[in-house]
């Protein structure tokens, strides 16, 4: 065993390469990108050992006591008739332990076109996840909010809470 993701003051692997993937008949190969949330939830995307050719790509959780599937390459896009996941981009974990990532989803199934491609999900607390936001679709901005960026709109009311979790401000409004 040479990698894997490891957590806690005395840090202990929570998963190795060569050890078993949740919601798999397969094992782990490779971790990229963990990230901690403040009450210790972790999550990662990782690589499958021996997966069919572009299916062997994901994203795990652990909650403390049980590691968990999020999404894999090849899984339907819920809500998306005939939509699959082609690539994982970005995580993060806020403190309630539900993992919020940025995906690509096939380009050609369920109708998905490169400029429709573009996905950001939220596991929903139920055991699955929703789709938050999709490229191409339309976006309704409060009139106040217009062509202000995302550090903007990090002061203001009620986007406030939500906004200050939110990584990065490369986000912005359009007019």
């Amino acid at each position: 065993t040479h990698s894997g993701v490891f957590f806690g003051e005395t840090p202990a692997a929570l998963v190795r390469d060569g050890g078993a993937a949740a919601g798999t008949a397969l094992n782990f190969s490779k971790f990229a990108d963990p990230v901690v949330s403040a009450t210790g939830d972790v999550a990662f995307k990782a690589s499958l050992l021996a997966a069919p050719k572009g299916t062997g790509d994901g994203i795990w959780a652990h909650d403390g006591s049980v590691l968990r599937l999020v999404a894999r390459q090849q899984d339907g896009a819920p809500g998306i008739t005939g939509a699959v996941f082609s690539k994982f981009s970005d995580i993060a974990l806020p403190d309630d332990g539900r993992v919020v990532f940025t995906a690509s989803l096939a380009i050609g199934k369920g109708g998905v076109t490169a400029t429709s491609d573009s996905t950001l999900w939220r596991e929903d607390g139920a055991g699955g996840i929703a789709l938050l936001l999709r490229e191409g679709d339309p976006l309704e901005v409060a009139r106040q909010y217009k062509g202000r960026n995302i550090a903007d709109l990090k002061t203001s009311g009620t986007l406030k809470p939500f906004l200050d979790k939110w990584p990065g401000n490369n986000v912005c409004c359009a007019n």
